[in-house]
């Protein structure tokens, strides 16, 4: 990175961080350093700076409501302050456009971020669930004010690059309303290597990435800036999850909380190795020698079977493990449901098939859209014969973040959240390795030099970033601002 310098990043309503770690990848030789992070839910916090936040003395997470911030360019610096106006006497935009010498004289306003420099690059999600296909309000304005937020430190801020990612439906609206905006585009998940139909829509100053991956085995190879590159098929399911499979389902059988209806079975203790289950001739399993994350989820059988009736959720249809997933969202109680195999299954063990709830898929596709609703209907099909009927349980937050394509060594603290936060955060995430292609092409552009793309085996079972932690002395329980930084 000779004579290139780092690009100061902030990357606004980041959630748990999938936007960040793409553009914080060792691939891209440390040129993005994400200064400040911003979201408003203590999980997310939580989440964030024990998996991304490396020097807290030059990187900042702020657990705020985005709309009581504001940033400042001066020539030198950016800031980001607090405007404490506790009676709300001015709307969030009055307080954006207002100069900060104004704002200073009504009210106190607190520095809470700053940096040296520019914001040169601009990333977030602002949340917008009135354009989602799961919400049947369609009111368009309802709810687009945390998307004129995102544009309007864009305004304030100018940075060289900026991304804003959003569901598919903002598409129209934002040509509409911001028809200055020099990129929109609806981006597939799959074509990038991520194994999930998971669309989005990314608006912004960027570089179109080129795909890696696609469906049609015609096409194989394309001409980039570096050269022709090689086209590889859809990845799916398997690729993503069929080593966890087997694990997974041996603690599950070993666990007696609602999954093998025979009482006798061994007990499984989550801090131990499950015993081997000789009738089926698994071998043990410990759970320290996993990916973390791997968590039995409360899969009472009747409350899963209504479930895959059709009258709950969104996912009630077919897929096999070797499609892509479908979209995992942020909704609460949709992530996948597979059928467990019971000991009869292990010895006539067949082809696997994901059914998840209301449609049919082909093979050879990606999955649908993994969501982050852990109830959603879904189970996995092992044979066709009667007694394969097996028992129902839920993909775990790791298997659902394998889907999203988060690296193993993400964590997301069990001790310190409850497992439905789990499964919302890795949901509203944006999808790391596309995230990852979106950083590539602004890095190769910068750079001048080919990088290599991230894959889906690549993130299993190795730690492909190490983020040194600067210890901190224990501290008093903080208060109001200080409980932000």
């Amino acid at each position: 990175m000779d004579g290139v310098k780092r690009l100061n990043t902030i990357d606004l309503f980041s959630g748990c961080g999938g936007f960040s770690r793409g553009f914080l990848d060792p691939r891209l030789k440390g040129l993005f350093h994400i200064r400040i992070a911003i979201d408003l839910w203590k999980p997310t916090k939580i989440v964030y700076e024990h998996n991304l936040i490396a020097d807290p003395e030059t990187e900042k997470f702020l657990c705020a409501d985005i709309t009581q911030l504001k940033p400042v360019q001066t020539e030198k610096e950016v800031i980001v302050y607090h405007v404490v106006d506790d009676e709300r006497k001015l709307d969030v935009f009055t307080m954006l456009e207002t100069p900060i010498k104004k704002l200073q004289e009504q009210f106190e306003c607190v520095p809470v971020a700053r940096f040296e420099g520019r914001c040169d690059v601009l990333i977030g999600s602002p949340p917008c669930q009135n354009f989602s296909v799961a919400n049947n309000t369609k009111d368009e304005e309802q709810g687009m004010e945390l998307v004129r937020v995102y544009m309007h430190w864009v305004k304030t801020l100018q940075p060289k690059w900026w991304i804003m990612e959003n569901v598919r439906g903002v598409q129209d609206w934002v040509k509409r309303e911001f028809p200055n905006t020099p990129k929109i585009a609806l981006l597939l998940a799959t074509n990038y290597g991520v194994p999930q139909n998971r669309e989005r829509c990314f608006a912004g100053k960027y570089i179109l990435p080129e795909i890696t991956h696609y469906k049609s085995k015609t096409k194989t190879r394309q001409r980039t800036l570096f050269g022709d590159e090689s086209l590889k098929p859809y990845r799916t399911v398997k690729d993503a999850i069929g080593d966890l499979i087997p694990h997974v389902e041996t603690m599950y059988l070993t666990d007696q909380r609602g999954y093998d209806p025979k009482a006798n079975s061994p007990y499984f203790k989550g801090d131990q190795p499950s015993r081997t289950i000789t009738s089926v001739g698994l071998r043990i399993v410990d759970p320290k020698s996993l990916p973390q994350n791997l968590r039995a989820t409360n899969s009472a059988q009747d409350t899963i079977k209504r479930r895959l009736s059709g009258k709950f959720g969104q996912q009630n249809y077919e897929i096999d493990l070797n499609q892509p997933s479908r979209t995992i969202t942020g909704m609460h109680g949709d992530s996948p449901i597979i059928r467990v195999k019971n000991q009869v299954c292990f010895d006539n063990m067949k082809d696997f098939n994901f059914e998840q709830a209301n449609r049919e898929i082909k093979q050879d596709k990606p999955a649908p859209t993994i969501t982050s609703k852990y109830r959603c209907s879904g189970k996995l099909k092992v044979g066709e014969d009667d007694e394969c009927e097996g028992i129902y349980r839920r993909l775990t937050v790791r298997e659902c973040a394998r889907l999203q394509s988060f690296p193993d060594d993400f964590v997301f603290p069990d001790e310190k959240m409850s497992l439905s936060a789990q499964y919302t955060l890795v949901g509203n995430a944006v999808a790391m390795i596309q995230s990852f292609a979106l950083a590539r092409a602004i890095a190769r552009h910068e750079l001048k030099e080919p990088i290599e793309m991230i894959t889906i085996d690549d993130i299993k079972n190795v730690f492909v970033i190490s983020r040194s932690k600067t210890k901190k002395k224990p501290s008093k329980k903080k208060k109001g601002l200080d409980a932000w930084m």
